[in-house]
């Protein structure tokens, strides 16, 4: 292992989309102002009547219904060189840690699509899980076994006055055809990876490139893992950030331990009662 070196390390970009905030500029003017960008979750992203109980404790239920949301913007090939493959294989949510990545290299002076330093070039995003997609293909993908259990329930057929087939069969065709748009994409990648192994393959760099899960520290320990290949010698430059997509599994699994708020974000207050997705 080469000898370790605490030498200062030099950050030449930054870019970032932000609820409310596209762009550092954005950002700054949100902070400068002190604003919230928090609001009550649209029906598209929240099925309230499944998922919603006001009340703390209810399994599998949420006692927040708010988040701080972003405006996913369509991918622009002519600023994020991405391929029409890597477009229609990926989840929204790796298509815009590219854009964020592009962005990044331009405010550090370089063309994305050219970039002048290419080896040796490492890649580490913290990151969890993208969107309900891949959620959304499997639940669909396994619907027609999962509505086949009805038939273990007693008396099932009074209940359907012997229609247990046909219910059944309604259930699946509901559930297909309300996900048709994700079930027509061919070719998905939705593994959590696909979102720095996507910054090295737009980029064309042949350093490392790996997610980092630590839960609500990954960005961080993607940062301390990124410094220290630098530090190292291991790697002679780095593209580090971190991505998160506000989920309703998400809100239900902090439900459960409590840890999120039903009122508003309000970081070291002494009334703050949790935080807050986005």
């Amino acid at each position: 292992m080469s000898q370790f070196s605490n030498s200062p390390l030099a950050v030449v970009g930054m870019a970032c989309q932000m609820p409310s905030a596209d762009g550092l500029e954005a950002y700054w003017d949100l902070l400068k102002s002190g604003r919230c960008t928090q609001g009550e979750i649209p029906p598209e992203r929240f099925n309230r009547r499944l998922y919603y109980n006001p009340n703390k404790g209810i399994l599998c239920k949420s006692y927040t219904s708010i988040a701080c949301l972003m405006d996913y913007k369509r991918i622009d090939p002519q600023r994020c060189p991405l391929t029409q493959e890597d477009i229609d294989t990926s989840d929204l949510a790796h298509l815009t840690i590219c854009d964020v990545a592009a962005e990044a290299c331009r405010h550090a002076g370089y063309d994305p699509f050219q970039m002048p330093i290419r080896e040796n070039v490492g890649v580490y995003v913290g990151h969890v899980k993208a969107s309900e997609l891949g959620g959304e293909v499997c639940f669909a993908n396994q619907i027609e076994q999962v509505a086949e259990y009805l038939r273990d329930i007693e008396q099932i057929d009074q209940i359907t006055g012997g229609k247990t087939s046909a219910v059944i069969d309604d259930i699946v065709a509901g559930v297909r055809g309300a996900r048709a748009q994700q079930l027509a994409r061919r070719n998905l990648n939705l593994s959590p990876h696909r979102g720095a192994a996507l910054i090295s393959k737009m980029l064309k760099l042949d350093g490392p490139n790996m997610v980092v899960n630590a839960a609500c520290a990954s960005s961080l320990q993607a940062l301390a893992m990124a410094g220290r290949a630098l530090q190292l010698g291991q790697i002679d430059m780095a593209v580090v950030g971190g991505a998160s997509y506000c989920k309703f599994d998400s809100l239900v699994l902090f439900s459960r331990a409590q840890s999120v708020s039903a009122t508003g974000t309000r970081p070291f207050d002494a009334d703050a009662d949790g935080l807050v997705n986005g």
